[in-house]
């Protein structure tokens, strides 16, 4: 038996001994967990590890740092490059998913890191609160997208929830773990929030909510300039005459081609309360489009409702999904936009669009990488959807689009498809916090057991992401 497995095999039976919860080797779940939602990348773990409980990940740990092997954590596997992919131990978060208390009055709740966003609004809107600043997609798990960054359609005067959070539990890979906030672990807190589980597991969070009322009264505004489509956005933005702000590229209904649509939605509890007159006032747009009306939340998810719903492909559905977000200055968002309303935005054919405000508000994560410029900023996300056989096809097409829209000034968000290879494509998005990030990874993980083959320390570690080989 090669040394590596060997390893693994010991480990696995640690594990085991040690009851962390849930050990499984069998060929059913090391394939579910051989692929992530974007379906490029294929990496057959070869033990995974599900604990309910902290002990079990602080033990995963020292049994892979005994035996030297990698631990890449998984929440809900929404990764668009097999960024939750790992070949070694792979640890399933979402066994800790319980949601510790739900405070309105304090406008904080504290849950566990695989919590889903999915069950957080759930149990707010119980009580008649929503968490603040949602993303768009709430299958991810708290972990997760704290990992990454998090923005969705309150990010317009919220910002992203790495900027939001209030507190985290870390969990680093010498067993201990270290309650982080702004004012206490501060430089733990900055490397966990969207730091890719490079130098500690998010175990814990306590986050914002904030009061909601029961329906979303939901505008689309179409536009055909781009200019004043993004200018409206920062008026809207700035007062703060809506709760969600979100846009798409959608068909134009009075001439061929597309139009850019400003979704707006104002929350209420009574019709008094909603005057759509003023949402719209001042506004350049060139139609408006009738109105809905639904419920803030249901558990079935809500139909017509654009500003947050649960994505489950069906059976079937086409399975690769090679998402990506750039982030632009409101400046240098205008030439991306008019590409995607002239149909130079090659990946499009094949999907949908979001275009996202947001704030450079909160307490700023050093590694999210936004680009230059003022109080606002713009997401762009390019969403396709294509068959297993167009794989390779779709990877140069993604490659080349990243490439093109980096090169008009966007900046790349890392949950999506990625094809940084080597150090020098990190160093180049994280720019000069990339010395900052590397001497924190060699304090926090010196030995790289956490989430190997993410980022590319060095030229000898391959990376997983932007269709790279699909080892077996």
């Amino acid at each position: 038996m090669p040394d590596g497995s060997r390893r693994l095999s010991d480990a696995a039976k640690a594990l085991d001994e040690r009851s962390v919860g849930g050990v499984r080797t069998d060929d059913e779940t090391l394939v579910a967990m051989s692929r992530d939602f974007g379906g490029l990348v294929e990496r057959r773990p070869r033990v995974v590890v599900r604990p309910e409980h902290v002990e079990g990940v602080l033990e995963t740990l020292l049994v892979a740092k005994e035996h030297g092997l990698g631990v890449t954590t998984r929440g809900s596997g929404h990764s668009q490059s097999g960024q939750c992919l790992g070949g070694g131990i792979v640890l399933d978060m979402r066994g800790l998913d319980r949601i510790i208390d739900c405070d309105v009055e304090a406008g904080r709740i504290d849950v566990h890191a695989g919590a889903t966003w999915w069950s957080l609004i759930d149990r707010a809107t119980e009580c008649g609160a929503l968490p603040a600043g949602l993303t768009h997609v709430p299958n991810p798990t708290v972990g997760g997208t704290l990992s990454i960054g998090g923005v969705g359609a309150e990010s317009f005067r919220r910002g992203a929830q790495v900027n939001g959070v209030l507190e985290l539990e870390v969990a680093t890979p010498d067993g201990n773990v270290r309650r982080c906030s702004p004012a206490l672990n501060a430089e733990l807190f900055d490397c966990a929030r969207g730091g890719l589980g490079q130098c500690g597991i998010i175990l814990r969070a306590v986050y914002p909510i904030r009061p909601s009322r029961p329906r979303v009264r939901c505008l689309c505004l179409l536009y055909r300039d781009a200019e004043r489509f993004v200018r409206d956005i920062e008026r809207v933005a700035m007062d703060g005459r809506a709760e969600f702000v979100t846009g798409t590229l959608e068909p134009d209904p009075d001439r061929p081609g597309s139009a850019l649509s400003l979704v707006l939605g104002k929350e209420y509890a009574s019709e008094a309360e909603i005057d759509e007159a003023s949402l719209c006032a001042d506004l350049g747009f060139m139609r408006r489009l009738p109105p809905s009306d639904v419920p803030v939340w249901n558990r079935d998810g809500v139909p017509g409702h654009l500003f947050f719903r649960r994505y489950d492909p069906p059976p079937g559905e086409l399975p690769l999904h090679p998402w990506v977000d750039h982030l632009f200055s409101l400046d240098g968002a205008v030439g991306p936009l008019e590409q995607m309303l002239a149909g130079r935005v090659l990946p499009l054919r094949f999907g949908t669009s979001a275009v996202i405000p947001v704030a450079r508000s909160g307490t700023p994560a050093p590694l999210l990488v936004t680009p230059p410029g003022n109080s606002l900023m713009i997401g762009l996300g390019v969403f396709p959807a294509v068959s297993s056989e167009l794989r390779d096809p779709m990877t140069s097409i993604m490659v080349e689009h990243s490439a093109a829209w980096c090169e008009a000034g966007g900046v790349r968000y890392l949950s999506g498809f990625l094809d940084f290879r080597r150090p020098r494509d990190w160093a180049l998005h994280f720019r000069h916090r990339w010395d900052w990030f590397r001497e924190r990874k060699r304090r926090f993980d010196p030995d790289g057991l956490l989430n190997p083959g993410v980022v590319a320390w060095d030229d000898s570690e391959p990376v997983v992401s932007g269709g790279a080989s699909r080892p077996g």
